[in-house]
Formats: structure tokens, sequence, C-alpha cells
């Protein structure tokens, strides 16, 4: 066992970087996805360094970003299909039916769109991927600081 190993874990300073690497992780809704990045980077550098109990924060703390990475980019797919389909099909006479469309002061005529199913697939897929990947990101680490919190000796050693 090293000398940083020793200290962290009876400092409770491996109970903080967990507490970080949460805070980070609900946070990185706000970053798109940089402190995410960063609190995955700090969980796997810091999990052989700190106590079982943590370790196990840290390890969840990696899932959480994974599994948030993932949702995230399946949304984006759908979104990209989505609108890769939808521009296809402009080309093409078909799209949404719409007579006209008004933004401010301009307005688009699109009364040759059609309504493609899978453009509404891919855009409910994309908005549900999205809103679930966000939930998770804020959700979880949520959930993993109220079980830190209440588990308030575990990675410290106890002085005798």
């Amino acid at each position: 066992m090293n000398v940083t190993n020793t200290l962290l874990k009876r400092s409770g300073a491996d109970r903080a970087i967990a507490f970080a690497g949460y805070g980070l992780l609900a946070a990185s809704v706000l970053t798109v996805g940089l402190t995410g990045l960063a609190a995955l980077i700090i969980a796997l550098v810091s999990r052989g360094q700190v106590s079982p109990g943590v370790r196990r924060h840290l390890n969840a703390q990696i899932g959480i970003f994974w599994v948030a990475f993932v949702l995230i980019v399946a949304a984006l797919a759908a979104g990209i299909a989505a609108t890769v389909i939808e521009i296809d099909g402009l080309r093409n006479g078909s799209g949404v039916y719409l007579a006209r469309l008004q933004f401010l002061a301009w307005s688009i005529d699109v009364s040759a769109w059609r309504l493609v199913p899978q453009v509404i697939g891919l855009v409910i897929a994309s908005a549900v991927l999205g809103l679930v990947g966000v939930l998770w990101t804020v959700v979880g680490p949520l959930i993993g600081v109220i079980r830190l919190a209440s588990h308030a000796g575990e990675g410290v050693t106890r002085k005798p």
C-alpha cells in the first residue's frame, strides 16, 4: 500500500473525490458533457487509490457517464437521420404537408411538404432518448450522493 493510498483513505479525501465526481456528472448537463468527461477521468485515475466502498461509487460514476453518453449519441443519431430523411424528402417532392410556415416577419411556402412517418418516429425517438439521457445524468448522481452521504464512515479509516 503506497503513501497516497493511505492518506486518501485516512483523511476521507477518497469520499471527497466521489462527491466531486457526482457533482461534475450532474453539471455535465449544463456543460455539454465536458465536466462529465472530467468526472470519468478522475474516477478512472482514482479507482486504485480509494477504499473499496468508495471504489463502488467511482465505478457507478463511470457507468453513469457511459450510459448517458450512449443515450445522447443515439438521440443525436436519430435527430441527424430525421434531418437527412427530411432534406432528401424535400428534394424528391415529399415532406410535411403544411400550407405556410410563419416565423416572425418571414413566411416560407411549404405547401409541397408531405408528412414522412419515419421522420416523425425519428424525431420522437431523438426527443425521448435525449430526455432520458439528461434525466439519467441528473438523477444518477443525485442517488449516488445520497448513498455516499448515508454511509458517512465508509471509506474513512477510523482511528482507535
